[in-house]
């Protein structure tokens, strides 16, 4: 695969820190799913292992921290499902970023839901809503403090946001696995878009083009798995 030029890192830079400015929640989402990507496309280099290292480090401290209401603890286990479902569709069903996205966040809704539902009954739903709503109280009510005299749209602002606030998650999740992707294919020596048989950058000294490349090795697993895909 050819590398982007030096701008896209600039880009990739600002995308993920706006992300985290307005979704700070979308930490664990894009650390975990640049592990998992880095790992699954095969660490070679020193920089691929650290930065695998440091990110699956930033998902599992961010998904393991203590949640103090439903919406929390939901949100952790839908962060776990939808970077597992994300780099495994990625691995076994390869397709467009935006296509694998929009599986995973599929997958992670639906079993979320099942699990709430298996855990703690019908009373997740109303536990769920009660704490989006109390998240977005919590959230405007630092607008009030700023702006006093916007205190007489508190209520209704309250009510849209709460019923916005599972396409906010989606749009989220798309955004955080969109970057995720991005970094790996920054990172990774030889990316899981990359066609096998070529590896993801000239080695020093060698033509940009790739002509006269050391043929690459394509781990056993990961041609074990391609090799099932029509």
């Amino acid at each position: 695969m050819t590398k982007q030029g030096g701008g896209g890192w600039g880009r990739l830079a600002v995308g993920t820190i706006a992300l985290l400015l307005l979704a700070p929640g979308s930490l664990g989402l894009v650390s975990l799913s640049l592990a998992a990507l880095l790992l699954v496309a095969g660490l070679r280099r020193p920089r691929e292992y650290a930065v695998a290292a440091i990110a699956g480090a930033l998902g599992v401290t961010a998904v393991a921290w203590p949640a103090t209401n439903p919406l929390a603890s939901a949100m952790d286990a839908y962060t776990v499902i939808v970077a597992v479902a994300f780099t495994s569709g990625a691995l076994v069903a390869p397709a467009r970023v935006l296509r694998q996205a929009g599986r995973a966040t599929v997958t992670g809704i639906g079993a979320v839901a099942l699990l709430g539902l298996v855990v703690r009954g019908t009373a997740f739903w109303s536990e769920l809503h009660w704490s989006v709503v109390r998240q977005v109280s919590s959230a405007l009510r630092l607008m009030v403090l700023v702006r006093p005299d916007s205190y007489h749209m508190f209520e209704a602002a309250v009510r849209v946001l709460g019923r916005a606030y599972p396409l906010l998650v989606i749009l989220q999740t798309l955004a955080g696995l969109g970057l995720a992707w991005h970094w790996h294919t920054r990172f990774a020596f030889a990316p899981l878009e990359a066609p096998f048989g070529a590896s993801g950058e000239p080695r020093p000294g060698e033509p940009a083009g790739g002509e006269n490349r050391a043929p690459f090795v394509v781990p056993a697993h990961r041609s074990m798995v391609r090799s099932t895909i029509p």
